[in-house]
């Protein structure tokens, strides 16, 4: 006679089932752990990699203001090979405006005298030095900077054409983690992920052609000081949203060092603002101040990207215009040539 099998009691079953729901939660608790500590520990170094792809240039922990395409952008670029030494310089402008891209090659191969000044500024005080000594000789804002170390002697208009018409291809994106890797070793900029895809998705979808990529002029004994550089920078590099606004500005040099008031003059006129006059002061002031009259938000977020500040109301102060900018001597580290 067969007898069934006997089913366990039900108080059994659950007991058994309780146990491994028990069993799974532990390991489950494990295998948080786990992750949590690993987030713990090399946390910080994924957000720093998210955050920042590609290292920056050695000894550049500036502070540097946040990239808003809304205005004018510079771009700074550099080729340069072991050593520090420097190939050549470019700027790549976007105007959005009308949403036209500009580059202005330096030539240094054929500009001997710029060449020689721009290596010993790259050499002795790497990409800052650069920056300041291109953005204080032309009046121009450097909002980024994007250096590539490379053999190729110079920056050609058919190197940029071709990277144009490259980022318009619909598969660009799928190449971005690829094209990482390969870049990683040989690319140093001060620009975060989030710039970095602004940048990408502004310049894939600009206005450019040949005619958009311009040579700086040959340069004379005066340098870049000469009329025709002077004429090119100011019409090149305007910013259609500062000159809308119409700011204007009294400019008092209180730093104790000569020229950086002009210097200063020179960015706001290329940006398209006023300068209504510019004076110099005896006593010395340690900071720089922003005095305000009238508010024009868009000349002094540009502003911002040339100097730095503590602002003001007008406080009893007598100028010309919407704004004084009473320079000091804080702004000789931003306003000197290296």
């Amino acid at each position: 006679m067969v007898h069934p099998v006997r089913k366990p009691p039900i108080w059994e079953k659950t007991k058994k089932e309780k146990r491994k729901n028990r069993l799974l939660k532990f390991f489950f608790l494990i295998i948080l752990l786990i992750v949590a500590a690993n987030l713990l520990i090399r946390g910080p170094a994924l957000i720093k990699e998210l955050n920042r792809p590609f290292a920056r240039s050695p000894g550049d922990n500036k502070k540097i203001a946040e990239l808003n395409f809304s205005y004018r952008t510079n771009l700074l670029l550099v080729n340069y090979e072991e050593d520090y030494w420097l190939n050549d310089i470019a700027i790549v402008s976007y105007e959005p405006g009308d949403r036209r891209l500009s580059v202005l090659l330096f030539d240094l191969t054929k500009n001997k005298s710029l060449q020689k000044i721009a290596r010993s500024a790259f050499r002795k005080q790497g990409i800052d030095g650069l920056q300041r000594f291109v953005g204080n000789s032309l009046g121009v804002t450097i909002d980024r900077y994007l250096a590539l170390k490379s053999d190729n002697p110079a920056f050609n208009p058919e190197d940029f054409l071709q990277v144009k018409k490259q980022l318009e291809s619909p598969f660009i994106f799928f190449k971005v983690f690829s094209l990482k890797q390969q870049m990683s070793p040989l690319l140093q900029t001060n620009s975060t992920s989030s710039d970095l895809l602004k940048i990408l998705w502004r310049i894939r979808s600009a206005n450019f052609e040949e005619k958009d990529i311009m040579h700086l002029p040959k340069l004379g004994e005066e340098g870049l000081a000469g009329e025709k550089t002077i004429s090119l920078v100011s019409n090149l590099f305007l910013d259609r949203k500062v000159l809308d606004e119409g700011a204007s500005f009294t400019i008092r040099n209180s730093s104790g060092k000569k020229g950086l008031g002009n210097t200063l003059e020179q960015y706001l006129t290329n940006l398209g603002a006023t300068v209504v006059t510019v004076e110099s002061s005896e006593e010395t002031k340690s900071e720089t101040l922003l005095f305000v009259r009238n508010s024009k938000p868009v000349a002094e977020k540009r502003l911002l990207s040339i100097i730095t500040f503590k602002k003001k109301g007008e406080e009893g102060e007598k100028f010309s215009g919407d704004m004084l900018v009473v320079l000091g001597a804080d702004s000789t580290s931003e306003l000197t040539l290296p």
